[in-house]
């Protein structure tokens, strides 16, 4: 059992008395900070993946989305490195029975942790797996369009 298990979502063992990071954590945690305090980017079809306060939203150019004010696609905690989102049945997806992720967000925030609370559950699943497991669909595969997805099956299991 790991001990972040037992802390809620954004909160690490670092955040915790005697658990001081090394310098090369300390620079990652310091730029992921500053990308979360608030932060706008942009692609080549002019879509917008905005961060507030650690809220990420994808605000796509299509008349639609403008009238709708853009999709909430997951959190970002920077002190842990850890990207959050929750998911309902719409949200897997059944070829692969996996969670979707908006790529863009992903490489810009730069976590440590991947986060997803579903049916009750919580799944993690660390960077590093999540780099290899890993699975492209090319739906409108420029900007931020593009989607990655990781099968529940990668994920580690727990209750929230």
């Amino acid at each position: 059992m790991n001990i972040n298990d037992n802390l809620p979502p954004g909160v690490s063992v670092n955040d915790l008395p005697g658990n001081e990071l090394d310098e090369e954590d300390r620079i990652a945690q310091e730029k992921a900070i500053a990308v979360a305090r608030s932060s706008d980017f942009r692609d080549r079809s002019d879509n917008r993946l905005s961060i507030r306060e650690g809220r990420i939203v994808l605000h796509l150019n299509s008349e639609v989305e403008r009238r709708h004010g853009g999709r909430h696609v997951g959190d970002f905690f920077a002190r842990s490195r850890t990207f959050y989102k929750k998911e309902n049945e719409k949200g897997i997806f059944r070829k692969f029975n996996a969670f979707g992720f908006c790529h863009a967000a992903i490489k810009l925030t730069d976590p440590a942790e991947i986060v997803v609370d579903y049916k009750g559950d919580r799944y993690t699943i660390s960077r590093t797996m999540f780099e290899a497991v890993k699975k492209y669909l090319h739906f409108k595969d420029e900007g931020f369009e593009l989607r990655v997805y990781i099968p529940l099956t990668d994920f580690k299991k727990g209750k929230k």
